[in-house]
């Protein structure tokens, strides 16, 4: 997923991929800069970020709590 990051005062390539965990080599391809490049505050640095990953969804309360019952019920059968 393509994000934009705007640079800010006394930002570094290092710190910028430290915060979005991207490796510095990728940063500067997606940029086409050179490591010896400056960056300058107010420009905008392209990121392409994975895709957050989904959280799976929780057991609805009602429906956990009667499976439970189901498991722990005694058996009254004869």
């Amino acid at each position: 997923m393509e994000h934009e990051y705007i640079i800010q005062n006394g930002d570094s390539l290092w710190e910028i991929s430290k915060q979005f965990n991207v490796p510095v080599k990728d940063l500067l391809t997606w940029n086409n800069l050179k490591s010896s490049s400056l960056l300058k505050p107010g420009k905008k640095l392209v990121l392409h970020l994975p895709r957050p990953a989904k959280t799976p969804k929780k057991p609805e309360p009602k429906k956990f709590l009667s499976e439970l019952e189901q498991l722990v019920k005694p058996n009254t059968s004869p």
